[in-house]
């Protein structure tokens, strides 16, 4: 599935999904992801450790 958001331009499994940072929300998804998710995976995986 040929893709040009995707660096190389395929795309493994063809979806249409929108990316954060085509619309502008890339720095608002990684706020999310540093407040909200990182703390819970570090709690349910032990030994988890995100760079995010």
């Amino acid at each position: 599935y040929q893709d040009k958001r995707i660096a190389g331009g395929y795309e493994t499994v063809p979806t249409d999904d929108i990316h954060m940072k085509q619309i502008g929300f890339n720095k608002e998804w990684l706020h999310f992801i540093r407040e909200f998710i990182s703390p819970v995976t570090l709690k349910v995986f032990s030994g988890y450790y995100t760079k995010v």
